[in-house]
């Protein structure tokens, strides 16, 4: 809780542990992103002030979500709604994602994703979202313009592609196995989608 001032201009990524009251009072201009990390449900704490005034620095543009110990979904909410109007880009993992979309008490949580959150990018390669969350996820994130995820089928990249229909990047990762031929895919996705521009890879 030191009062002095630390100016650290070339900083552009700052990791933020649940416990912001023990934050020091860093001016970070030039940061781009923030990750939070979190605490067991429950554990409440107020929001240091310092805190405040990194997540209203201009240039920030990206939250990050840690998943091994996530921040509770509330306190990202509260992080969300006080950070810079720019901070439109979230990287989260799916399991983290699951209990907004499931928790009718976190409909005010996801009603602010949809305002703010433009990029969304899911980083965990083990778990996918289920198809019974489709419909939910697409009402939260209805204006994205930038997704990267994993999907377990070649019909669910349809489902998001015909449905998210602001998005200008897609970057979908299917299962080993999904498609067999790359060319079959191709032509599929340009007689079926409004897509102009896109690349079909195989690991393989």
């Amino acid at each position: 809780n030191s009062t002095s001032v630390a100016v650290y201009p070339h900083v552009t990524h700052v990791d933020l542990w649940w416990n912001l009251t023990k934050s020091t009072h860093s001016i970070c201009p030039g940061v781009r992103s923030v990750e939070l990390y979190g605490c067991h449900q429950g554990e409440i704490e107020p929001i240091h002030p310092n805190v405040h005034e990194l997540l209203q620095t201009p240039s920030l543009k990206h939250l990050m979500v840690a998943g091994t110990t996530s921040i509770s979904q509330l306190r990202f909410a509260t992080a969300l709604a006080k950070s810079a109007i720019h901070a439109d880009t979230l990287s989260c993992h799916t399991d983290w994602l699951l209990t907004l979309l499931e928790a009718k008490d976190y409909e005010h949580i996801c009603l602010l994703l949809t305002m703010r959150i433009r990029k969304l990018l899911l980083e965990d390669g083990e778990h996918i979202l289920p198809q019974v969350n489709f419909i939910a996820f697409t009402r939260t994130f209805l204006h994205l313009e930038e997704i990267t995820m994993r999907l377990s089928s070649i019909d669910d990249m349809f489902f998001f592609l015909n449905v998210l229909r602001r998005l200008k990047i897609a970057r979908f990762a299917l299962l080993r196995g999904a498609f067999s031929n790359i060319g079959d895919l191709t032509e599929r996705i340009r007689s079926s989608t409004i897509l102009l521009d896109f690349t079909v890879e195989s690991e393989d």
